[in-house]
């Protein structure tokens, strides 16, 4: 079910019958359909460069590829981290791909296998979120109609002024939860945590901040972060992971989480 999963059809397409190669550009070697070792060979270093380039230029053979490597293994880590059935898991995958094939862009500064599987955990990890809260939100309208409340169509905004987008937000919800099914109950408890999150980093040193919202929300590597912040890459991580084991046990005191 998972390889014909809505954009599966176009990865067919890209791919073609099954012994025919699949063209690569800017030097890549040729892949077919029955060689899993050649295909995985072209995300290794150094082609992972080329095939983001690729992929920027729109081509459809190198997205095919990307997307064979990752459909099964993200459908795999958004169970994992929701608890969630194979119809949500797929649609949550899904919309990952289509944000991947609009973001993937060499300014990224993504070089390694390890940054792309890093940066494409993170696409994963802010979708399967994005889709819990927009469900949590139907449920709290229908909940509210049943009851004859239904006033407010969905959540405040984030408030205008806010310095930070969304992007940090959501990946330190990940982070610093405890609750690994980051299945939230309900709209209250979601906007609680994220409210709250959003507070605790407009109060956090201003450096600080800057690593948080370089990493997580523009999705740039730590030696990049680290960089803009004029620091090596070991200390920026062990700010960052600072930060989070702290904001991660503050989570546990306000909201109860289990260990």
């Amino acid at each position: 079910r998972r390889s014909t999963h809505a954009a599966g059809s176009s990865a067919e397409c890209a791919i073609g019958d099954e012994n025919r190669s699949v063209k690569m550009p800017l030097g890549l070697p040729e892949a077919t359909e029955t060689n899993p070792a050649t295909i995985t060979a072209l995300i290794l270093e150094p082609a992972v460069q080329d095939m983001i380039s690729a992929i920027a230029d729109g081509n459809t053979s190198a997205f095919a590829v990307f997307y064979e490597q990752w459909f099964d293994r993200g459908v795999d880590l958004v169970s994992m981290l929701t608890r969630r059935d194979e119809s949500f898991c797929l649609d949550v995958v899904q919309d990952a791909m289509v944000r991947a094939i609009k973001s993937l862009r060499p300014r990224l500064g993504i070089a390694t296998r390890q940054d792309l599987d890093r940066w494409m955990t993170r696409v994963l990890h802010t979708t399967a979120l994005d889709h819990l809260r927009r469900e949590s939100r139907r449920k709290t309208r229908e909940l509210r109609a049943t009851s004859g409340l239904a006033r407010a169509n969905s959540p405040a905004p984030a408030p205008r002024g806010s310095v930070l987008p969304p992007g940090p937000t959501m990946q330190l919800l990940s982070l610093t939860s405890t609750d690994q099914s980051m299945a939230p109950t309900a709209s209250l408890e979601l906007d609680e945590r994220i409210n709250w999150i959003r507070q605790r980093l407009e109060e956090i040193d201003s450096l600080d901040r800057q690593l948080v919202v370089s990493h997580y929300g523009h999705a740039r590597t730590v030696a990049s972060a680290a960089a803009s912040a004029d620091m090596t890459p070991g200390a920026a991580t062990g700010r960052m992971t600072r930060l989070i084991n702290k904001l991660r046990t503050a989570a546990k005191e306000i909201f109860h989480d289990e260990s």
